[in-house]
């Protein structure tokens, strides 16, 4: 180890150039499937929400449908281009329903359903809208052509936003029939959550799927632009699609019944099928059926449901290599493999599928029946965690083909967003030609990471070339995406650490192509250092008679207190680094974007490659913690030496919370979260899906049923369960201010009209609705006047009115102490209270003002008032027009 004396740490990755693979213990699902819904924030189109984690990206497609006098703002763009293509787009919405409604306990165990329905709901709205009658559609917002012409931010899209629809003369039973069959499984999924949503998704799937069987047709001779990029095979197993979760969200015998009576007209008995895509649905129609038949709820139909089942019977079996030769083909590293183009969309759907077949064939304890013999489930979901395992990494190149996942991914996606610079970076425009000469045709890796991005993957011998042009297999789609949603959640609760098993937090590598860890001198770090750096060397290899060193850093915080913006500064980088994101700064790293906050006792691992001897494979790093303190151009240099002479600088403070005190001994956005903590506490009514406080439960679900009215919700007062007004009401205001002050909003003590500016920004229907109440609230409570205690009267004893100006009212009051004065042992004090009129017009020119005064006590002593106070007197003339 005395080699390692005086050399500098030298961070250099290289590419991996050797096809053994690595044998991987586990992977982490659960990272896996929070970046999957990055990927979907990164796609969307339209008003982005104040919550978007994908901050790179930002509004765009604002004006989509207005030429044709049509709101069409929002959905999602397809893939690495801004279309929005109707057919894959509802797919990948019935995916990831269909996910949500198998794995529901799963993804809220995971804390993701918040995530997962915000993920549905923007595909929904955004059909909804498409669907401006019940026999119109709208299918698609720009054209390949003109779209793939330009290499630009949708953000900055110069391209023709043209809208295309379909309706009774130009109709499209394909894509009106995926619609249907994305909103009634959406149906299923909200109908827990928000039942009036779930309805109205449910009216608008009935009349889609009635469209779409009326008038017949392929959507693609109707949007002929779209034939070349989603060409349709057929429509027939959509409508099958479609009717067969009508079923499911109805339970309506007529939409079964449409399955079985055109079971061999539109082929859903007769084909047999290796593939399910956005295009082909019949694997999907007949497994779902087959849960019919095995939950012994088919009837009269049983017997055209086993002919379904024998169809999905099929198509696992081919995946699985034993359905008699006649089998899906697989790469030699055990990747599905159907074609060229985007394979890895096909092992994800498959994947899914299979995973959801072993679930059914378990709960009915039946086997899978293949012509080479019967097989368990659990080698069913083998096969499906195959596939998922393959995609994070499990593969010759040991390539994880999610981005952002892992040590190793594409970092030259053929994503336009992700290739051009932030626009919050770059606010010039990027032209439509110019973004090919500067960022299209830039070797640099992306400076924008697409996280959760399933790229097209590798050919069908398991080589994958990581280059921008190459759009078969970097470019990402929706479709492909989507179905990891529910396959990673299941494999998350049975693999991961919610599950029976933990799952291990490192890899372990096989013989012959990983050697054991040799470590690098550990970091003496000197008192005050807020991180410690624990580096490792963990595998050699070597090809030809080079050799080749994998790096592993851990970046420790042993500081006890938060730190964010944790940069990295490399000397002498001559590739890729993994694990940290750049920044715009030559060669400087920061944390990922899922490492916002590095926490207490957290760590953060980046990896690199480099060759040569041992020795030379070092080199010296710059690491810095930029951390906001009461004064943040105040900053204490720390000098850390590794054993090897590297040098790290690190700036210290603490983390600062917006608009608040910056006290370095408290850390303020730990104290914020847990008072929403404390609100999640005195819920009142059905609690939501991303309830916190785990050990609350429904509450109150009948309050105001004697009287005939729904007055479930609302809070709990404090540690009693009175739903009290008075203070509930402050409660919100107060809280709608503090967000107001932060934003330019308005003072009000209104709590309607002050929530109403607090949503102004985020939901401005809703924002309308609370204004139409509190205008409604304010006439009610001026015009009736009282206090609301003598109304309410067993609510005196514990919140007491003591007046009722009303908040907004044109008269403010300061109040003073003005005189004090001795009678016996005892003290007196005058109060002097100055009305000040706020307004400069009024509809009358006199009013009346009127004070009551009672006597206070204070240790059972009664303080007389002195005789010259008057209680209530009328000024006929009161100037008011000055403002005085």
């Amino acid at each position: 180890m005395n080699n390692f004396i005086g050399v500098r740490l030298i961070l250099l990755v290289g590419v991996l150039a050797i096809q053994a693979a690595i044998v991987v213990a586990g992977f982490n699902y659960s990272e896996a499937l929070d970046k999957t819904f990055k990927f979907f924030e990164a796609q969307r189109s339209g008003k982005l929400p104040f919550d978007q984690r994908t901050k790179w990206r930002g509004d765009s497609g604002l004006k989509d449908g207005s030429l044709q006098g049509v709101d069409l703002v929002g959905g999602y763009y397809d893939a690495g281009d801004h279309v929005k293509f109707g057919l894959p787009m509802p797919f990948t919405v019935t995916m990831l329903a269909w996910g949500t409604i198998e794995y529901m306990k799963e993804i809220t165990d995971l804390n993701q359903m918040g995530h997962t329905l915000w993920a549905i709901r923007w595909g929904t709205d955004y059909f909804i809208k498409a669907h401006t009658q019940p026999n119109v559609l709208w299918g698609q917002v720009g054209d390949g052509d003109s779209d793939h012409y330009c290499w630009e931010r949708a953000e900055d899209m110069t391209t023709p936003r043209t809208a295309y629809k379909l309706n009774q003369n130009h109709p499209g039973s394909d894509l009106a029939g995926e619609t249907a069959a994305a909103l009634a499984a959406a149906s299923i999924a909200f109908k827990p959550y928000n039942s009036s949503y779930s309805d109205l998704l449910l009216v608008h799937a009935k009349q889609l799927f009635s469209f779409a069987d009326r008038f017949r047709g392929l959507y693609d001779d109707s949007i002929q632009c779209a034939k070349q990029f989603y060409k349709s095979s057929g429509y027939s197993d959509e409508l099958l699609w479609a009717a067969t979760w009508l079923f499911r969200a109805t339970g309506e015998k007529q939409y079964l019944k449409y399955v079985v009576d055109n079971a061999v007209y539109m082929g859903g008995t007769g084909w047999a099928v290796k593939e399910f895509s956005w295009d082909n649905k019949y694997a999907g129609v007949q497994i779902l059926l087959s849960k019919v038949l095995m939950e012994q709820k088919g009837g009269a139909y049983t017997s055209t449901l086993k002919q379904y089942q024998a169809k999905a019977d099929y198509f696992a079996c081919a995946c699985l290599q034993k359905n008699d030769g006649y089998n899906s083909l697989l790469t030699p590293g055990g990747l599905m493999y159907v074609r060229e183009w985007n394979n890895l969309q096909y092992a994800s759907t498959a994947a899914f599928l299979l995973a959801v077949y072993s679930d059914y064939l378990s709960a009915a304890n039946a086997k899978l029946n293949c012509p080479d013999g019967q097989i368990q489930p659990q080698e069913v979901l083998n096969f499906a965690k195959s596939q998922a395992d393959y995609i994070l990494g499990k593969n010759p190149v040991s390539m994880s083909y999610l981005v952002g996942y892992g040590p190793k991914y594409p970092i030259h996606v053929h994503h336009r967003g992700a290739s051009i610079a932030s626009i919050s970076a770059l606010s010039s425009l990027v032209s439509c030609v110019g973004g090919f000469e500067d960022w299209y045709r830039r070797p640099g890796v992306d400076p924008n990471v697409v996280y959760g991005a399933l790229v097209g993957g590798p050919d069908q011998n398991d080589d994958f070339n990581d280059d921008r042009s190459n759009y078969e297999q970097t470019e990402p789609t929706l479709s492909g995406t989507a179905p990891l949603v529910g396959l990673f959640s299941k494999l998350e609760s049975l693999y991961g650490n919610i599950g029976q098993h933990k799952r291990p937090t490192t890899a372990q590598a096989s013989t012959g192509y990983h050697h054991p860890e040799t470590h690098i001198p550990s970091t003496k770090s000197p008192a005050g250092t807020p991180v410690k750096f624990l580096h490792s060397i963990t595998s050699t290899w070597n090809v030809g008679k080079t050799t080749y060193y994998r790096h592993k850093v851990v970046i420790k915080n042993i500081s006890g207190k938060p730190i964010t913006d944790l940069k990295v500064a490399v000397e002498d980088l001559r590739g890729p680094l993994w694990g940290l994101s750049p920044t715009p700064v030559k060669n400087t790293y920061e944390l990922p974007q899922w490492f916002a906050v590095l926490k207490p006792d957290a760590d953060c691992n980046f990896v690199y490659i480099q060759e040569g001897p041992q020795a030379e494979s070092l080199s010296s790093i710059k690491a810095y913690v930029e951390m906001r303190t009461n004064n943040p151009s105040s900053l204490l240099h720390i000098r850390d030496k590794f054993d090897a002479g590297a040098q790290l600088i690190l700036l210290v403070g603490v983390l600062a919370f917006q608009a608040a005190i910056v006290v370095a001994e408290f850390n303020y956005g730990e104290a914020l979260d847990k008072t929403f903590m404390f609100f999640e506490a005195q819920r009142s009514g059905k609690l939501p899906f991303d309830q916190r406080i785990k050990w609350r439960g429904d509450s109150g679900l009948e309050d105001g049923s004697l009287q005939g009215v729904d007055l479930m919700g609302g809070y709990y007062d404090a540690e009693d369960h009175v739903k009290f007004g008075l203070p509930m009401a402050f409660t919100v205001t107060m809280l709608a201010l503090t967000l107001n002050l932060m934003s330019s909003g308005g003072e009000t003590a209104a709590a309607l009209a002050a929530a109403a500016i607090a949503f102004k920004l985020y939901n401005s229907s809703y924002s309308d609705l609370l204004l139409v109440h509190a205008k409604q609230f304010f006439s009610f409570a001026d015009r009736f006047r009282g206090i609301y205690d003598n109304s309410i009267q067993c609510a005196k004893q514990f919140h007491k009115s003591f007046g009722y100006s009303v908040s907004g009212s044109p008269v403010k009051f300061l109040h003073s102490i003005t005189n004090t004065w001795n009678v016996g042992k005892t003290s007196y004090y005058r109060h002097k209270t100055t009305s000040l009129f706020t307004f400069k017009k009024v509809s009358r020119p006199r009013f009346q003002l009127s004070a009551t005064i009672t006597e206070f006590h204070y240790d059972s002593t009664s303080y007389p008032l002195p005789d010259n106070i008057s209680v209530g007197w009328w000024h006929p003339t009161l100037p008011i027009s000055d403002g005085k």
